[in-house]
């Protein structure tokens, strides 16, 4: 499945922006259709589906939009155990990594997520697309618990993820915070 999340990575990368702000681009659509066939593999880091997953019914939040705003605070989260991975994902997001420590090429992998996010105009926190801040104990507890039906994305998430952790993980999306 790495493979293939990889593959969809550097697909989306390539494509994302043009078939965006060139919707009569063919080639990128196509493109982008088979990223999106292809990421239905599991990824380095599911907290961000089980996140979006959980608000995107409630507040009637795009697919695309409910799971891109969550995944970078999820990769930076899932940072100290998933630095092979995410170093894979920078590199195939276009990035150049020769010579870096792997924190650092995690790191960039990151920094390439946020920035093809605010690219095709993604909003980077819940705050932007009207999610009320006295909403997020509610989020907090439907992940967790798995009312939201995404406890099986937890389960295999490569950093275990705890109530206090997701507690502050959703109020710096609530406000934008990123760290990286």
């Amino acid at each position: 499945t790495d493979a293939l999340a990889l593959s969809a990575i550097k697909l989306i990368a390539n494509n994302l922006r043009t078939a965006y702000y060139q919707g009569g681009n063919l080639e990128a659509r196509y493109n982008m259709a088979i990223a999106a066939a292809m990421a239905a593999a599991p990824s380095v880091c599911t907290l961000a589906h089980s996140i979006g997953q959980t608000f995107s019914p409630k507040f009637k939040v795009p697919h695309g939009i409910s799971v891109a705003i969550p995944l970078p605070y999820s990769m930076e989260y899932c940072l100290p155990v998933a630095q092979k991975k995410l170093a894979l994902i920078a590199e195939a997001m276009g990035e150049d990594i020769k010579g870096l420590r792997l924190v650092e090429a995690a790191q960039k992998a990151i920094h390439s997520v946020v920035k093809l996010i605010k690219d095709v105009d993604i909003p980077i926190s819940l705050r932007e697309i009207n999610i009320p801040k006295d909403y997020l104990p509610e989020l907090v507890d439907a992940v967790v618990s798995g009312r939201s039906g995404q406890k099986r994305n937890l389960m295999v998430n490569p950093r275990i993820v705890t109530k206090e952790h997701l507690t502050e993980i959703v109020e710096r999306m609530w406000r934008g915070d990123l760290e990286t």
